[in-house]
């Protein structure tokens, strides 16, 4: 005969097999050291920058999100990239690696303000540097006072104190 101790601690440790079975993985979970989603077919670009899936974007689209990626101090995936006011402008479909908070980037006017150049220009000195958004901002850090930039969003970033010129690129002091 089974005394009721026996069968309870059976009971539990059943229950402990069965709960622990069952923890949720997230879709896709794998990634590699940058953050990319290796199982929804992201990858990392090097020269890009950031995680994408190779096959989706043409060369243009490419360009807007390099555009929009290199202000940033983290790394992201971009997943998609729309036009608006062909040619012009474009917004850049951001999520975050290390949150997989998502924003959006937009870019304007791309044409008439001489291209890739238009967003992150070279420094020359830390004053050419300035901070963009704020603590709470999905979007910031820093970035050339002469670019344009416009962003959308609202998830959690860490703004820095201030910036600087760092090898002709503006980077953020935390």
């Amino acid at each position: 005969m089974v005394s009721k101790s026996v069968v309870a601690v059976s009971l539990l440790v059943l229950m402990v097999v069965v709960v622990s079975g069952c923890v949720e993985q997230p879709i896709g979970g794998q990634t590699d050291e940058h953050g990319c989603l290796i199982a929804a077919g992201y990858s990392w670009n090097e020269s890009l920058g950031f995680c994408l899936r190779e096959w989706e974007l043409n060369e243009n689209q490419r360009e807007a999100a390099r555009m929009a990626v290199a202000p940033l101090s983290y790394y992201v995936t971009v997943t998609g990239v729309d036009v608006t006011g062909y040619p012009e402008s474009f917004t850049v479909l951001l999520q975050r690696n290390d949150n997989r908070q998502t924003f959006q980037v937009t870019l304007k006017d791309l044409e008439n303000n001489s291209g890739s150049n238009m967003l992150n220009k070279e420094c020359d000195i830390d004053e050419d540097c300035v901070v963009f958004g704020e603590s709470g901002d999905c979007n910031c850090g820093c970035y050339n006072k002469d670019s344009q930039w416009e962003a959308g969003g609202a998830c959690f970033c860490a703004a820095p104190a201030s910036c600087k010129c760092v090898n002709h690129r503006c980077e953020g002091v935390f």
